[in-house]
């Protein structure tokens, strides 16, 4: 999908890079044209083997790489997403020593922007549905991990 001309999943990877992030693209067979684009512009792809669900996609691609350090991942549907806010959610992370970290917005906000959230779970006791944005210890891939403290 385009937004001003330009593929949503572009607005993510320029952001990553900007925040000094090399992103790494993990690629469902549902959605050819995204691996497409990112080879096209250098980025560096993994493919899910039968795009079993955004978790399970994520899970797969940390083991294959061994990746053994945080692993910052995000959905390429936000082109929203700046560097400032990738560096603020870093930065949160990194003070908090915590194995992982999820970014939520109240159920409301979505519902006054005009959006129908698909899940929604208490936070703090208050409705809040997840936008995508993670980060997770990859040393402990496959764990539940302990999450950054709602703020």
């Amino acid at each position: 999908m385009r937004i001003c001309d330009r593929p949503m999943i572009e607005y993510i990877t320029d952001a990553f890079l900007a925040a000094g992030i090399e992103p790494v693209a993990v690629l469902s067979p549902h959605v050819p044209q995204t691996g497409n684009w990112c080879r096209a512009h250098g980025i560096t792809t993994f493919q899910a083997e039968g795009g079993a669900g955004y978790v399970e996609d994520i899970t797969a691609c940390i083991a294959m790489l061994d990746i053994t350090e945080p692993v910052f991942t995000s959905v390429s549907d936000i082109p929203c997403l700046t560097p400032e806010i990738i560096s603020a959610v870093w930065d949160s992370y990194r003070a908090a020593g915590t194995d992982a970290c999820s970014v939520w917005v109240s159920a409301e906000l979505c519902r006054m922007h005009g959006t129908v959230p698909a899940y929604v779970q208490p936070v703090d006791e208050i409705d809040a549905v997840p936008c995508g944005i993670n980060i997770l210890n990859g040393a402990k891939n496959g764990e539940e991990q302990q999450e950054l403290p709602s703020s």
